[in-house]
């Protein structure tokens, strides 16, 4: 179970930025809710917007994240949402790694959820998205990826993401990269930071998603 001094803490801190958003426990859930205005600017384009939204806040905070919601039906269905209308703030292991940066509810509303609202208020001004947009589905994660190691190169990737699934760094082994390089200076710091974010199955996941697309699309 969530540890609830953690919610009211971090809540308190949150509205200091946000005032009109209110924690409310639903239907057995924690909730944060109401209208989040925000002033946010890339390469000198300020957009300032409003939204009306829903947190949820998992039992397992904070080792899982907010689930996300519009609730005032201003952005359109196809832009980057799931099956269950919830907002797809980024790659998984991305929003994770912004997370991890400031754990907090705060740092969740300013580095996940903002990013992705002032992008589609963005779209809509410009007719274009301010930082670029992944393909749907495993060509998307395995963009991500390739983007997060540097690497071009699809089996390497994969090589990667294997070595991360089977939870094997060592330090003073090669890395699996191919640079012939020993871990700890190649991949290995980022190796370390992404051990820890989220379980081996969800790199194995990730893993079988991108092998199985790259068969299909040969």
């Amino acid at each position: 179970m969530v540890d609830l001094s953690i919610i009211d803490n971090q809540y308190w801190e949150l509205i200091e930025s946000y005032p009109e958003l209110r924690l409310e426990y639903l239907g057995g859930e924690n909730r944060i809710s109401g209208k989040l205005i925000f002033s946010a600017n890339f390469q000198y384009q300020r957009i300032d917007d409003e939204y009306i939204i829903e947190v949820i806040i998992p039992d397992t905070y904070p080792d899982s994240l907010p689930t996300v919601r519009e609730k005032g039906n201003k952005i359109s269905r196809d832009f980057h949402k799931y099956r269950d209308d919830s907002l797809c703030l980024g790659a998984s292991l991305a929003i994770k790694l912004k997370f991890a940066k400031q754990p907090t509810l705060l740092g969740f509303i300013e580095n996940c959820v903002i990013p992705y609202l002032y992008s589609y208020s963005y779209k809509c001004t410009y007719g274009y998205l301010p930082f670029g947009e992944l393909s749907h589905g495993w060509l998307g994660v395995l963009e991500y990826y390739k983007d997060l190691f540097d690497i071009n190169d699809e089996r390497t990737i994969l090589r990667l993401l294997k070595t991360l699934a089977q939870d094997k760094y060592k330090a003073h082994s090669r890395c699996p990269c191919g640079s012939r390089k020993r871990m700890r200076d190649c991949h290995g710091n980022l190796f370390k930071k992404l051990i820890p974010l989220q379980p081996t199955m969800n790199y194995f996941e990730d893993y079988q998603a991108i092998l199985e697309g790259l068969k299909k699309n040969k």
